[in-house]
């Protein structure tokens, strides 16, 4: 292959990724300001007791859904997407039908359990049984995540991206138009209501997209379907014990702080998680719906995936190094405006958490090689390993320096996942960062600590003033890279030419 066509198709993956990463960046950035409206007006009428009350009503619903999520949305995306590339619509839709047919069986199931432990779970969240009640209202949430979850995958699988997107802006435009007023209304008394509602107004959103794609067919108790269903089930056991451990430690953590603080310390961690992680969400969201399926494609080529692979982290790391320096530069505007003043000792812990994205920007793309190889034992061993250096650093943080010291966890934990991953996929799939790759995370990481170093040491003018050179050489270095690397300077340059 000539250097011309080898940089040619090089510039072909900036652009492909950098346009699907716009398409979904686009509605989510209208999806986070509307979670930032809603965190909003959930801080001014709830406040952190009840910030922490849908915390934990939400973790306790993603516990139930790893455990019952028989088939998992990425085994039924990757399963589909297979039969996809074929093209034979007749297997799709009998694939399609088979999956329906698991998933509602498991949504049953899910929803009947969590109404059988709901005492249990009360006495793990706040020492008593006394508080059964309000697991028992949310079990149908349950039942309604796991169906949309399978729902998502449909159109993922399908390549029907223009309806995922769409799905997604409905569902959040339904969630907050549902939960402001409920929250304005009701206090904490509509907490409940308002995620029931929610939830059921999302599954009809997604139905709305899937169904005419492919009319609903399923035979939830029948052998021969789950007879069928068989192989999904056994590629989905990895990933579905790997989601329990991730959400048991997510609720065990939520636990600890409910019983050895209080309720609203879980409020405050909540709320500057969701500051640290839900604006960059955009890129995770892009890679979920484009990325997994095109790395799926290449699987099998070393050379391939390697390509793929660190032009993905290399993108990931110019978008979210500028967001994050300029964000701990307005920190307290943006405490101010998300939520309240009585919030404002959550900034160190979001300060201290901004390295948990960057590395997170940096071992997602090549995390997710384990999925596309299909490789369910590494990919179980990589998240056991990551929940369990999770919850023992941030407990631990957690009870030394508060909230403070779990922000600090978060990016210690991280660290430790992007390194443990790094070192094992070298060994098993021959994965390797590129120099390039390399030099942009060590020159963005720099300016990262930099701007970091700065907010907490030097408050002020002068703080501030260095703090946008730190931003500003970030935002350089990502625009002149993507720019160069993706082949739009030479697009702007002819047209240019062509006008005069």
């Amino acid at each position: 292959m000539s250097k011309t066509s080898d940089k040619a198709r090089k510039e072909g993956i900036y652009s492909h990724v950098l346009r699907y990463t716009g398409l979904f960046g686009g509605v989510q950035g209208i999806v986070v300001l509307l979670s930032f409206v809603r965190n909003k007006f959930a801080a001014l009428f709830l406040g952190s007791l009840g910030i922490g009350l849908i915390d934990i009503y939400n973790r306790t619903c993603n516990l139930f859904t790893a455990f019952f999520s028989l088939v998992t949305p990425v085994a039924a995306t990757r399963s589909l997407s297979v039969i996809a590339t074929t093209g034979d619509r007749t297997q799709l839709a009998e694939q399609v039908r088979i999956i329906r047919s698991l998933t509602l069986l498991t949504a049953l199931l899910g929803c009947t359990v969590s109404v059988a432990c709901s005492p249990l779970i009360s006495h793990l969240t706040y020492g008593d049984c006394s508080h059964y009640l309000p697991f028992v209202a949310i079990s149908p949430m349950i039942a309604m995540v796991i169906i949309s979850g399978t729902e998502l995958s449909i159109l993922k699988a399908t390549r029907e991206l223009g309806r995922l997107a769409w799905s997604s802006l409905l569902s959040a435009v339904i969630l907050a138009a549902v939960s402001i007023p409920s929250y304005i209304i009701g206090g904490t008394r509509a907490i409940i209501p308002a995620l029931l509602v929610s939830t059921f107004l999302t599954l009809a959103v997604h139905l709305r997209f899937t169904l005419p794609l492919f009319p609903w067919r399923s035979n939830p108790f029948s052998w021969a379907t789950l007879v069928k269903g068989s192989d999904l089930i056994r590629l989905s056991l990895s990933f579905i014990l790997a989601n329990i451990i991730a959400s048991a430690a997510e609720f065990a953590l939520r636990s600890i702080m409910a019983n050895g603080g209080d309720i609203n310390d879980v409020g405050l961690y909540s709320a500057g998680l969701v500051i640290t992680v839900v604006a960059s969400r955009f890129l995770f969201v892009a890679m979920d719906a484009d990325y997994f399926p095109s790395l799926s494609g290449v699987c099998n080529s070393v050379s391939k995936t390697n390509l793929i692979a660190n032009r993905q982290l290399e993108i990931c790391v110019l978008l979210i190094t500028p967001f994050l320096i300029i964000s701990n530069l307005f920190m307290p505007l943006i405490i101010r405006i998300l939520y309240t003043p009585d919030f404002m000792t959550i900034r160190p812990m979001v300060i201290c958490a901004s390295f948990y994205m960057f590395f997170k920007a940096i071992n997602t793309p090549v995390a997710y090689i384990a999925l596309a190889k299909n490789d369910g034992r590494t990919y179980l061993c990589m998240e056991v390993a990551y929940s369990v250096a999770f919850l023992l650093l941030v407990t631990t943080f957690y009870k030394l320096w508060g909230i403070t010291g779990s922000g600090i966890a978060l990016s210690l934990a991280n660290l430790f996942e992007m390194l443990m991953v790094s070192v094992c996929y070298h060994r098993l799939y021959h994965f390797a960062y590129s120099r390039r790759a390399i030099l942009l995370i060590f020159c963005q990481g720099l300016l990262l600590a930099a701007g970091i170093t700065v907010v907490i040491l030097w408050d002020g003018i002068g703080g501030h003033v260095a703090g946008t050179i730190a931003a500003l050489a970030s935002v350089t270095l990502s625009l002149r890279t993507l720019m160069r690397r993706s082949g739009i300077k030479g697009i702007l340059h002819r047209r240019t030419n062509t006008a005069d």
